[in-house]
């Protein structure tokens, strides 16, 4: 994949995805690494809010995911 072919925005939730999994000493970036940085930003509040989907339970849920 050549990164810097990606959106702006792509490269950074990718960059945000990568800083979380160094954070946790994990060894790669893995889907829930990237769900997280997505959920972390802004952009998919209004599309939450329509699906009715707590954005503070889905948070905690992948960082107890994360911290297994």
């Amino acid at each position: 994949m050549d990164f810097d072919k990606l959106s702006e925005k792509l490269q950074s939730l990718v960059m945000k995805a990568f800083e979380l999994a160094r954070n946790s000493r994990h060894a790669e970036i893995t889907s829930v690494h990237m769900y997280k940085a997505i959920l972390g930003d802004d952009t998919i509040d209004g599309l939450l809010e329509k699906l009715n989907m707590n954005k503070r339970e889905m948070l905690a849920l992948t960082d107890a995911y994360l911290k297994r």
